[in-house]
């Protein structure tokens, strides 16, 4: 799998069907990455061979925003179909998450 890496943020465009773009979130992860950006490298978007953005819109606004590069995977011959399905199987943490996380590393 090869990972890419460009600023030229024109390159990419938003699939036709996605969900809408919300601007608290994208605000939201702006706010982190000021803070640290180390690790944006290892959650690199995804793309199809169209350029079109299969999952990270809202990582890619943000970077976008502060200016920092877009680290990019090019997976061909995919489509909305996998946009949903990977939306559709993401969860976000709860506070019983973060409970037993801090409590499983010791604090």
């Amino acid at each position: 799998m090869d990972i890419k890496k460009t600023t030229d943020y024109d390159k990419f465009q938003l699939i036709k069907g996605n969900r809408a773009i919300w601007q608290g979130h994208v605000n939201s992860i702006a706010e982190a990455l000021a803070l640290d950006s180390s690790t944006i490298e290892y959650n690199p978007i995804l793309v199809n061979e169209k350029m079109e953005v299969i999952d990270g819109q809202h990582r890619l606004e943000a970077q976008k925003a502060l200016g920092l590069p877009i680290y990019y995977i090019v997976a061909p011959n995919i489509g909305l179909s996998t946009v949903q399905s990977l939306n559709s199987n993401n969860r976000n943490w709860t506070p019983i998450d973060y409970a037993g996380s801090y409590v499983a590393s010791g604090h």
